[in-house]
């Protein structure tokens, strides 16, 4: 697999918003007017599915499970990811991403390209998510870990 593709999987590995959470890691804005979460991110090692000509090709699939931390480093959820390459050469590949955090899930979608800065719309979720909306940055640091914030707005927390 060429670097830029492999940068750009492992970024969708990284993308791993999270899943079976404990508590939350830093929580602020609990007002009608949004939301803001933040976890650091420990990437794992993804699974890359090659499912037409072999090595890098459209329709190719990526797969990974990432665990998500509070500011203590204590294991708060996790996440899971799934990607479709959609231009090799680019590289490019469309990626969802759920998230097992304290409270319930948040669902995500977005485009992976190899910058370490990732933006994702958030599509939804689960129990004190249930109606949210909003972004979701996830940054790379390069070295297998990074840290994913949330800006929601309309999860039932905060109407």
């Amino acid at each position: 697999m060429n670097r830029s593709l492999r940068i750009a999987v492992a970024s969708a590995a990284t993308v791993g918003l999270v899943a079976g959470g404990v508590g939350f890691a830093s929580a602020s804005g609990n007002t009608s007017a949004g939301r803001t979460l933040h976890f650091e991110v420990e990437f794992s090692p993804f699974f890359f599915l090659d499912l037409g000509e072999p090595g890098p090709s459209m329709g190719d699939q990526i797969v990974s499970h990432d665990v998500l931390l509070d500011e203590t480093g204590q294991q708060v959820g996790h996440d899971g990811v799934s990607c479709i390459v959609t231009d090799p050469s680019g590289p490019e590949a469309e990626c969802t991403a759920t998230f097992a955090v304290p409270g319930g899930q948040i669902t995500t979608q977005f485009l992976n390209a190899p910058p370490p800065e990732k933006h994702a719309a958030v599509t939804g979720g689960t129990g004190a998510y249930r109606n949210a909306r909003g972004e979701a940055v996830l940054v790379e640091r390069g070295d297998g870990t990074g840290t994913v914030t949330f800006h929601l707005i309309g999860s039932r927390a905060s109407e």
